[in-house]
């Protein structure tokens, strides 16, 4: 259900560095004038509301969506979904961005950069386009160290993303 978003994933081990990464590409991508939307995507089992808040009470109480909108922003949150459901809202939300980050969500069909500190982890993933590594690979990707200018101009490319 993501056709036709521009969803780019940063995957790799727990602690390799991916939010790390993905905060220094929103800031690189952004400055360039990109409207870029992220998304963390987790196997965990985390609270998404605050315990006995009001949305968290209204959540309770049977809304099929309930939100929090303030000064400091809007946060809408809704029962579980599968993965569908969820790609839909999602394509709702970020239509007009010029490119979704996730970080992790290994399994979804998009096209990922591996983060490979060591391991050859990359090669268990689909629609791998890059890695990001701080040693030298042995690989037929493109492989760039953290935080390269280089990646951001991969990326813009690989999405023909331009301003």
């Amino acid at each position: 259900m993501t056709e036709n978003l521009p969803i780019l994933h940063v995957v790799g081990p727990k602690n390799s560095g991916k939010t790390l990464l993905l905060e220094w590409l929103v800031g690189r991508l952004t400055e360039q004038g990109f409207k870029v939307g992220a998304i963390k995507h987790s196997m965990h089992d985390h609270p998404i509301d605050k315990p006995h808040s009001d949305s968290d009470r209204l959540r309770a109480a049977g809304a099929n969506a309930a939100a929090f909108w303030s000064e400091q922003g809007l946060g809408i949150y809704f029962p579980p979904v599968s993965t569908e459901q969820g790609w839909q809202i999602l394509k709702t939300v970020f239509a007009d961005f010029d490119l979704i980050l996730v970080e992790s969500f290994g399994s979804a069909p998009n096209p990922k950069i591996f983060i490979d500190n060591d391991t050859n982890g990359w090669q268990n993933f689909d629609n791998v386009i890059a890695l990001v590594s701080e040693r030298p690979l042995q690989s037929h990707l493109p492989v760039f160290a953290k935080k390269d200018p280089a990646l951001v101009s991969f990326i813009l490319d690989f999405f023909k993303l331009n301003k």
